[in-house]
């Protein structure tokens, strides 16, 4: 579907929390759906951090959000469910 808008640029994105993010991508075998479409794999992880200011009363001044994500004129989240 997303490929079909032909759209500049697919990036597909994961910031693994318990395993290196490059070891996802391998054994989901995303980079051959990368390769399919023509999109980029990124370690959402070792992206530049962008800071971006939270309401008062949160508990902080801001959060850092990874650049591909900021940057993103879409985005479409899909919970996937890991072991």
């Amino acid at each position: 579907m997303v490929a079909d808008t032909m759209p500049k640029e697919i990036l597909i994105g994961e910031g693994s929390a318990d395993a290196y993010t490059t070891q996802g991508f391998r054994f989901q075998n995303m980079g051959y759906i990368a390769a399919r479409y023509g999109a980029k794999l990124v370690d959402l992880n070792l992206e530049e951090g962008i800071k971006i200011p939270v309401p008062p009363g949160l508990g902080r001044d801001y959060v850092m959000i990874p650049r591909a994500i900021v940057k993103s004129d879409i985005l479409i989240s899909l919970p996937v469910f890991k072991l």
